[in-house]
């Protein structure tokens, strides 16, 4: 968590709460079948989870102050130049799950002056993305009507409004290697 320095946290750029967890294990098994034939298998699983939310995520602000049109459980963003802006352009992320998942597997064959080695391998990977960027609207001010930002804020004159969001992406992969290796010694040395 990182905590806000705005009197309202819900529209500190900086606050957030965000939490990540990986989990990670391997394992490689190998057997000789005899002294010149060797199998090398090997696997894993990766999960890694992601939540990030602004301090703004389940404020109510917007529905607080009235704003219309956008998520109300999220904050504005305002933008007024030469001024910090108040809010985040994300407002909430969710990574869960990605995983991984390798499948390995290589076999060494040894054959008078020749060292054969083959294998193949198998990689799985899938993601869930979900991104609220401006959920709760962005709105912008400048000095157009008035000459001066901070007078177009407390006047009200919008510039321009916007809200951005996503659709949750939700991307897999799969990936297929093989491969076949000679190395050959033309003599011991």
């Amino acid at each position: 968590y990182t905590g806000a320095i705005f009197t309202v946290a819900a529209e500190d750029p900086a606050a957030v709460k965000a939490h990540t967890s990986y989990y990670n294990t391997t394992g490689t098994w190998y057997h000789d079948f005899s002294a010149t034939v060797l199998n090398e298998f090997r696997t894993g699983f990766d999960l890694r989870s992601s939540h990030t939310y602004s301090s703004g995520a389940g404020s109510d602000i917007n529905q607080t102050i009235g704003l219309t049109g956008v998520d109300p459980a999220f904050a504005p963003n305002v933008v007024v130049p030469g001024y910090t802006q108040m809010g985040t352009t994300t407002q909430q992320r969710f990574q869960v799950p990605t995983l991984a998942i390798p499948v390995i597997d290589h076999m060494t064959v040894i054959r008078g002056r020749h060292q054969f080695k083959f294998g193949a391998e198998y990689r799985y990977a899938s993601d869930v993305d979900d991104w609220l960027g401006i959920a709760g609207g962005q709105v912008s001010f400048n000095t157009t009507a008035t000459g001066n930002s901070l007078a177009a804020l407390e006047l009200g004159w919008v510039n321009s409004a916007q809200i951005v969001n996503a659709l949750p992406l939700k991307p897999r992969g799969d990936n297929y290697n093989a491969f076949v290796q000679d190395d050959w010694k033309v003599t011991p040395n």
